[in-house]
Order: C-alpha cells, then structure tokens, then sequence
C-alpha cells in the first residue's frame, strides 16, 4: 500500500479514538497475503481493467473468508457486551469500508 493510504488510515485510527465507533483493518490483514491478489499477477493496470478499483477479487478464497471471519467476531463480542451494532456500508471512490457502531 502507498505512503498516502497508511497515513490516511492512521488519521482515520486516531479520529475513531475515544468513540463509539470500532475500526476493523482489513487492508492491514490483507497485505500479508498480496501475493493472492491478480494484480501481482497481471500488473496493477491490466487487473483494474478486469476487475476495476476493488478489493473482492482474489485468486485464493482465504483473504475475503478472513475479513468475513473477523466481522462475525466483532459482530459477536458488540453482542456479547450488551450492544445493539449498526452498520454502515460507506463507499469512497469505489473502495468498500464498513463502520460498526456499538451502541450501549
């Protein structure tokens, strides 16, 4: 990932600081398995044409079943503690991030 996304989602990680709203790093997590995604393989430019500036494309089915995998856990542990979650599915040029807010 570039210099200016890890600043951006370090910004991001200190303005969600203190709040209600819980910030779960899939890009992070991803980076360690860079080597599934098709623009390794095509190049970055061949794999936008195909598939666009998106995150769901993946050679192999572990790293969208570890992102779903995480979900369900902070999903389960806001339940746990008593919260009701709300969602949000915000879209910010073509790059899907969600929010969960825990609501006590």
């Amino acid at each position: 990932m570039n210099k200016e996304a890890r600043r951006l989602n370090l910004l991001i990680e200190v303005a969600l600081q203190g709040t209600e709203i819980q910030l779960l790093d899939l890009t992070h997590l991803s980076e360690f398995c860079a080597d599934a995604h098709p623009a390794i393989w095509l190049g970055k430019k061949d794999a936008v044409a195909i598939w666009g500036e998106d995150c769901m494309h993946w050679c192999m089915p572990r790293v969208p079943d570890t992102w779903v995998d995480n979900f369900s856990e902070l999903i389960r542990n806001s339940l746990e503690r008593g919260g009701v979650p709300r969602y949000e599915n915000l879209i910010d040029e073509g790059k899907t991030h969600i929010t969960v807010t825990t609501l006590m």
